[in-house]
């Protein structure tokens, strides 16, 4: 995707541990799944993850605006794999 916020994610690609960004967005998306709005949900996957999101604060800003911007047109999951695609 041409988005800025798109742009901004792919600038961490090869730089983070995919697989734990992998790890919290699914269980974003299971929250999301469960009833809970993306915002309220990333707060408390989040907060279960706080060493490594703290680690990487720039990219889980882009991942927080990205999902709070497309999860609702798109799916939680569809914007999951985008996430997920951009990074790999």
């Amino acid at each position: 995707m041409e988005d800025p916020d798109f742009k901004e994610l792919r600038k961490f690609k090869g730089k983070v541990d995919v697989k734990g960004v992998e790890s919290i967005l699914q269980e974003v998306v299971s929250e999301i799944e469960m009833g809970s709005s993306v915002t309220n949900a990333l707060i408390y996957v989040y907060s279960l993850h706080y060493s490594e999101v703290r680690s990487y604060r720039e990219l889980f800003n882009v991942i927080t605006k990205l999902m709070e911007k497309f999860a609702g047109k798109l799916g939680a999951d569809n914007v999951a794999n985008l996430i997920r695609d951009s990074l790999k």
